[in-house]
């Protein structure tokens, strides 16, 4: 079993998790200042949730092209195999769709 004081899971590049990172605005919210105390080591496990999280804020700002980049990014690093980046893939098919409608 593994020790309830590391984070398990599967490592990512620190590359992604930088590019992640840098997708997410900053907010003050105390999983941020957590995030931070971790080591590069935990940090690395966490790219999911950092996706998750930058998925969320640019979909609130309904930047829909940074979205799709999110979504390449997950896709080519096996992370798109979640409840929120399918969402988020319906999500762009509708504003698509709406969008060539619209025309």
């Amino acid at each position: 079993m593994a020790s309830p004081f590391e984070i398990a899971g599967l490592a990512f590049s620190t590359m992604l998790i930088e590019d992640l990172q840098s997708s997410i605005t900053k907010t003050d919210a105390h999983w941020e200042q957590v995030f931070q105390s971790l080591s590069p080591n935990e940090q690395v496990v966490l790219g999911p949730f950092l996706l998750d999280v930058a998925m969320i804020q640019h979909s609130r700002r309904n930047d829909f092209p940074c979205m799709v980049h999110l979504l390449q990014t997950a896709m080519q690093n096996g992370m798109a195999d979640t409840t929120l980046c399918a969402q988020s893939a319906e999500l762009l098919s509708r504003v698509g769709s709406f969008a060539v409608a619209t025309d």
